[in-house]
């Protein structure tokens, strides 16, 4: 009696192994979907409240988004009224020094010294620092260094 020809199933081609990897990456990736829909990505939303004077205690921050830093130590600062010079302290975490003038419009940047033009008024002359991130210091005026420098007394005469 003749034998019978038997064809292969697809099933038998394949390895046992390569049927079962479609089904686990198709779970793994269903569960990891799973989890983000339910725990999110981690990002809040930061809108602010409609007035600004009412705020609910559950959109207070433990950290405040620009907070100012304190203000220059002016007992530090060098002003030569002579040579109308101003002096700065080196500042830490990349700071900059900033000057408002009364004559002008907008602060703008200066090095560790700087000459002030005549006739500014000392008392409407602002001096700050900022850091990255647009965080300011509380300024404080020519006339409050000049005050601070004049307090100081020198042991070396």
């Amino acid at each position: 009696m003749a034998m019978l020809r038997k064809t292969r199933s697809d099933r038998e081609r394949r390895p046992a192994h390569a049927t079962g990897q479609g089904l686990a990456s198709t779970l793994a990736l269903g569960f990891g979907f799973a989890l983000i829909g339910i725990l999110g990505c981690g990002a809040e939303s930061r809108e602010l409240p409609v007035n600004p004077d009412v705020v609910e205690p559950s959109l207070v921050s433990e950290r405040p988004f620009m907070s100012k830093l304190p203000a220059p130590r002016s007992a530090w600062i060098d002003y030569s009224a002579r040579d109308r010079k101003l002096t700065f302290y080196d500042l830490p975490s990349s700071g900059r020094w900033m000057v408002k003038r009364s004559d002008r419009e907008m602060a703008y940047p200066v090095g560790p010294e700087h000459v002030l033009p005549e006739g500014l008024n000392p008392t409407e002359t602002m001096v700050y620092y900022t850091r990255p991130g647009g965080q300011t210091s509380r300024p404080v005026t020519l006339a409050q260094i000049q005050a601070a420098r004049d307090e100081h007394v020198s042991i070396n005469r």
